[in-house]
């Protein structure tokens, strides 16, 4: 029997969430020499030691890469000025176009998530049938709201941080795969890897590191038997583990990797390190290395079974679980993106905050300024004079010689055109015009808006194809992969119904056929544009009734197209009150009254409806559509 719970050494006790130590659930494990590293650990700390120095080196000094992801978060944040450099009647002013570009793209890129389509090895009728269930498993999770929050901010560090990574892990205590938007800045890469676009996106790096923080008491838990070393590394060191101390965090690093020995054969492997220490090293536990024996065939000899060892896994091979996508990449920054959209409008976003700071200092100074002579007021009750329209000023000598105003220079029209055409260009480097946040421009043709909405469109859908598609691709191939490893015993797995309702079916590993071919199915397309020209269609009476409902994204599409079949077909409604509604007697009280009805001389069809009286043609919104 296949292990569910690897990867995981003998502890029995797992510091949770909530703060309390619990006992593990105990599941069926494999050896501890199944999973061993036979590697020495100071070749392996020189090794990762050496290839992090030269990954920082590249990132942090060729490529200045952290004081980049900076600056594009702080933009997108809003934080864009240097207050400090203002005087105090100038305005902080920030108009923060980035920000608003970049939040309208995103929930455009991800309100559509691709279908999962799965392709059975052969023409097999039960395999077949296990397909189309796992497929709808698969649909299922794929589309579930924290499926498409983690695409969603995997996507925002794309723009903002250079790369998309989503880290695909087994839970054991849900005993359920998971999967989670890495921030960026907490990786450690191979700046080697070149990303291909055949295979996972991982294969292409040697390391994936990646630091974790947790509290001391967390990080003992997992590794009991490096306790008093890591005590001896902690800053300061701790001397009587009370609460306070053992609550404080620290951060250390886990690392994927691929180690090869004296005869060049690669290893998949993983490890956790503190400082120098190594806290513990294995093989990627995310492998069926034993197998299961199964019997497979008949010996027509002896008429005993041939048995064979079957290992469960998706892959051809053990794959590090991260998820890596580029979307502006030539290969010259190493696995990150060269630039982002957001980087490019950066100098942009300074131009517009600069003339939106000078038309509001220009437009308070329009005011006219007061005049006085101090022999018509003196200074103190001068002071004392405001703009109030019902206020009377009182001085001695001559109004026109100690009183008047100066009028004010508004802001020159130059600069409100400089304004909205730096504003626009950022529109058009990030691909969000107002058209497409659903702005209207008073000036802007149908046509014009109907153009720069589809190329908007046309940027977010190469965007999704680029960063979405592929991810959704391989997290339901780590879908599969986790329930073929750990599934080792049956359970419910949710699907969507043909009712429209969430269903329950039975599944395990062995519902899962080898030589499965996982893709996706492209739904870029936007709703809006979709639903009107399913309208059209319609009107046109040029689409079937299923297709419609799909279009329409109507919730549970079968059922409403029959619906209308049952409406359009039957102008007494009978057809309609005893298929849908299942109402017989009312149907059949129809039925006579169309019968009653029916012209004197005419023959009322079948069923007793009479048949439906002819009208001119008129262009009428078709039934079910009204609202549309």
């Amino acid at each position: 029997m296949a292990n569910i719970n690897r990867g995981i050494s003998n502890r029995e006790e797992e510091y949770l969430r909530h703060g309390e130590i619990e006992e593990k659930p105990q599941f069926e494990t494999l050896s501890h020499g199944v999973l061993e590293l036979n590697v020495p650990e100071k070749d392996l700390l020189r090794v990762l030691d050496m290839k992090q120095r030269e990954s920082e080196d590249f990132f942090d000094n060729k490529l200045n890469l952290g004081k980049r992801r900076k600056k594009n978060n702080d933009y997108w944040r809003g934080k864009q000025i240097d207050y400090g450099m203002f005087h105090r009647w100038q305005v902080p002013y920030v108009d923060n176009v980035i920000y608003r570009d970049v939040e309208t793209i995103l929930p455009i890129a991800v309100s559509k998530v691709p279908d999962i389509i799965v392709s059975p090895a052969s023409e097999d009728p039960e395999k077949i049938k296990r397909a189309k269930a796992l497929q709808s498993v698969l649909d299922f999770t794929v589309k579930q709201r924290h499926v498409r929050q983690v695409l969603r901010k995997a996507t925002r560090h794309s723009l903002l941080d250079f790369i998309f990574v989503i880290k695909a892990r087994w839970d054991k205590l849900k005993q359920s795969f998971v999967f989670e938007a890495i921030q960026p800045d907490k990786l450690i890469l191979d700046h080697t890897a070149m990303r291909t676009d055949f295979g996972m996106s991982s294969e292409a790096f040697d390391f994936i590191g990646e630091w974790i923080e947790e509290p001391l008491k967390v990080v003992i838990s997992k590794f009991p038997n490096k306790k008093q070393e890591i005590l001896d590394r902690t800053a300061g060191g701790v001397k009587q583990e009370n609460a306070r101390q053992m609550a404080n965090k620290i951060r250390y690093q886990e690392i994927w990797f691929t180690w090869h020995d004296d005869n060049g054969i690669p290893t998949e492997a993983l490890l956790w390190r503190y400082k120098d220490l190594i806290l513990d090293k294995m093989r990627n536990p995310y492998w069926d290395y034993e197998g299961q024996e199964r019997a497979v065939a008949i010996d027509p000899i002896t008429g005993n079974p041939i048995k064979q060892t079957i290992q469960f896994n998706h892959f051809d091979m053990p794959k590090k679980p991260y998820i890596i996508m580029n979307y502006q990449y030539t290969g010259v920054s190493g696995p990150i993106d060269d630039t982002t959209p957001v980087e490019q409008a950066l100098p942009l976003q300074d131009v517009v905050n600069k003339r939106g700071r000078q038309i509001t200092e220009l437009a308070d100074k329009a005011n006219p300024k007061k005049i006085i002579s101090a022999e018509f007021i003196s200074k103190e009750d001068a002071v004392d004079i405001t703009d109030d329209p019902g206020e009377t000023i009182v001085g001695e000598g001559s109004v026109r010689d100690g009183f008047t105003y100066v009028p004010g220079i508004p802001p020159n029209p130059v600069l409100f055109q400089d304004l909205v055409s730096n504003r626009l260009e950022i529109d058009n480097i990030i691909g969000a015009h107002a058209t497409t946040r659903g702005e209207r421009v008073p000036e802007e043709s149908g046509i014009a808006r109907q153009i720069t909405r589809e190329g908007d469109f046309g940027r977010i859908d190469d965007m999704v194809l680029s960063l979405i598609e592929p991810a959704a691709d391989e997290m339901a191939n780590w879908m599969v992969h986790f329930m073929k490893v750990f599934g080792t015993q049956e359970h419910f797995a949710q699907v969507l119904g043909e009712a429209g309702k969430t269903e329950f079916v039975e599944f395990d590993r062995d519902s899962i056929d080898d030589g499965l071919n996982i893709t996706v199915k492209a739904s870029t397309v936007d709703k809006t544009e979709r639903r009107a020209t399913a309208t059209q269609l319609a009107s046109a009476g040029s689409i079937d009734p299923l297709s419609l409902m799909e279009d329409l994204d109507a919730k549970n599409p079968i059922e409403r197209a029959k619906r209308m079949i049952a409406f359009q077909s039957d102008p007494s409604g009978a057809s309609y009150m005893q298929l849908i509604l299942g109402d017989q007697q009312g149907a059949q009280t129809l039925q006579d009254n169309a019968a009653q009805q029916a012209p004197e001389g005419g023959a009322a069809p079948a069923g007793g409806i009479a048949p439906p009286t002819q009208a001119p043609p008129t262009e009428v919104t078709p039934p079910g559509l009204e609202g549309v």
